[in-house]
């Protein structure tokens, strides 16, 4: 049996596909809903301390509502990492469009791979 190295999964795959816009308003909603449920298991795990129920129940159903509520606060933060790319990008061309950089960036790139090209021949 071979097995597969790197391989990564289809959702992931997907999900790197997808503008940017839509990546930050999927990683904020799902965020915001295991926070809530996250919230929710907690009280339940609370309630279930508090009428002296089994402590395994109890302990395993607050180790669930922890990892809820990290899993959705670390989507909270992805969220706002990928907000702030989206800020970035629109300030970014606004400047390029106030200051007409955009021609003096082709320029300086073309020159810069004719001095590759010039260096690969020489080499070559």
């Amino acid at each position: 049996m071979k097995i597969v190295e790197n391989k990564k999964a289809p959702g992931w795959q997907w999900l790197k596909r997808l503008p940017l816009r839509s990546r930050w308003q999927l990683s904020l909603w799902f965020g915001m809903i295991l926070l809530a449920v996250g919230l929710l298991v907690y009280g339940q795990a609370v309630a279930f301390r508090a009428q002296q129920a089994p402590p395994l129940r109890w302990a395993l159903t607050g180790l669930y509502a922890f990892t809820l509520l990290l899993v959705g606060l670390l989507l909270l933060l992805q969220a706002t990492r990928l907000r702030a790319r989206l800020d970035f990008r629109r300030e970014l061309k606004r400047f390029r469009k106030k200051n007409n950089v955009a021609p003096r960036v082709r320029m300086l790139e073309r020159s810069l791979q004719r001095v590759e090209n010039k260096e690969q021949k020489k080499g070559g």
